[in-house]
């Protein structure tokens, strides 16, 4: 209610959630994770929930049409963008041509069709019925995450800065500075989040930037490689610390260049924090 009084409360089962999406049924959809590895896709009233099956490392944020379609991708072999119908049914899997590394977050283009990105640098694009249509070419060797599509359908996504695609694929251009979530305003203004500014500008690459955290020294943060097996390299010139995606504390590592054994490490996806930058890394076996 408007008057800020708690309505009700839940305790979800043990693990952790990803980013809650609001459907137009009224229901609450979010990812559960029961582990660093497995999650379900769950649907939640404020009083009762149903889920899914288990699956492999599935994307944290879900993606809604205007029909209350779900979707989200899950890493398999190949990588699989599934679409679920509100009652929790598969509608259908559309496998990715990629292995091992679409788990990133989707979005909605005006066409219906669906964006994710991929760990491996790569966009892959997928019809509203299901149908594979395009994969881009290899954009950084970094995660690919947070698209963004605008109302032509351009597709704006975040590596190393931000690319600007075409609804075909193409790179239109690229903006360099290091880049979070990039989002669409009024005019066509976007506007680029990272660290330690915002950045504004008009799309064809005319941009302003606004520094929002001044530092003396300018932010660095570098790790390779991604996915990992038996060690990590780390540079920043910040501290940093790793975590779990259950929130457990795995390392924290002074500034400087530093070469992390990885070799014990449980196979999983890791989160990796330097200031206000957060970066997710894979463990492979």
């Amino acid at each position: 209610k408007t008057d800020g009084k708690t309505l009700w409360t839940y305790d979800l089962p043990e693990g952790e959630v990803g980013r809650t999406s609001y459907g137009s049924d009224g229901w609450l959809y979010f990812i559960s994770y029961q582990n660093s590895i497995y999650g379900k896709l769950t649907r939640f009233d404020g009083k009762s929930s149903k889920d899914t099956g288990n699956f492999y490392r599935p994307s944290r944020e879900l993606a809604i049409d205007k029909e209350g379609i779900i979707y989200f991708a899950s890493v398999s072999t190949p990588d699989t963008l599934f679409a679920y119908n509100p009652d929790l049914s598969l509608r259908w899997n559309a496998a990715l041509d990629d292995t091992g590394r679409v788990y990133c977050s989707p979005a909605i283009c005006p066409d219906g069709s669906i964006i994710v990105g991929s760990e491996g640098g790569y966009v892959h694009k997928v019809s509203k019925e299901g149908q594979y249509q395009w994969k881009s070419v290899k954009l950084e060797e970094a995660p690919i995450d947070f698209p963004t599509v605008d109302a032509e359908g351009k597709i704006f996504i975040s590596s190393y800065g931000t690319y600007c695609l075409s609804p075909n694929g193409d790179i239109l251009y690229h903006i360099t500075p290091n880049a979070g979530q990039c989002l669409i305003g009024p005019g066509r203004r976007l506007y680029m989040l990272s660290s330690n500014r915002i950045s504004c500008f008009n799309d064809k690459n005319d941009f302003q930037e606004s520094n929002i955290i001044k530092e003396s020294i300018p932010f660095k943060f570098n790790i390779s490689p991604n996915p990992f097996r038996d060690k990590l390299n780390i540079k920043s010139n910040m501290s940093v610390t790793i975590y779990s995606l259950t929130g457990q504390l795995i390392k924290r590592i002074e500034k400087g260049e530093n070469i992390i054994n990885t070799r014990n490490w449980k196979e999983g996806v890791y989160i990796v924090k330097a200031g206000k930058e957060c970066k997710r890394i894979v463990k492979l076996n």
